[in-house]
């Protein structure tokens, strides 16, 4: 599971990092041209960044998430070039991508799990059954395979 989301990863920042290319070709971009180049950070890239991030945001490493957030730095930078990262996502009324991904699962889960209609209400607690008794665990005999 840890390559594939190795791998998802490795395509959307492929995607993100081509988008982010797009903004750079615009180098020196005039103060009236940065909501349009906000628009396409925010409308365009993000999302690709963004995309199943209940799944696999929780496995990433700290280099994964410094590797993502740089290429949101890449491009406040290029919108905003005299001013540092943290001040430029004030401007652009942007989050910092890993605290936009928390918020994205967590309103998942309140979405999918935590409604009243969720299948995952009707689940017993954790050991018992729908009965209400303890489930017994039971030891299973070791299979040893025949010489036939």
């Amino acid at each position: 599971m840890r390559a594939t989301n190795s791998l998802n990863n490795n395509n959307n920042n492929n995607k993100s990092h081509r988008a982010y290319i797009s903004l750079s070709s615009l180098n020196d971009v005039a103060p009236d041209q940065r909501i349009c180049c906000i628009f396409i950070a925010q409308y365009v890239v993000r999302p690709v960044l963004e995309y199943a991030c209940p799944v696999w945001h929780p496995s990433l490493t700290a280099g994964q998430v410094k590797k993502i957030e740089s290429l949101q730095q890449r491009a406040m930078k290029i919108i905003f070039p005299d001013k540092d990262y943290s001040l430029a996502l004030v401007f652009a009324s942007v989050d910092w991508l890993e605290s936009r991904r928390d918020y994205l699962s967590e309103r998942f889960f309140r979405r999918c799990v935590l409604r009243e209609s969720s299948c995952l209400r009707t689940l017993p607690a954790s050991g018992q059954t729908a009965l209400g008794h303890y489930r017994q665990a039971t030891t299973c005999k070791s299979f040893q395979a025949s010489d036939d």
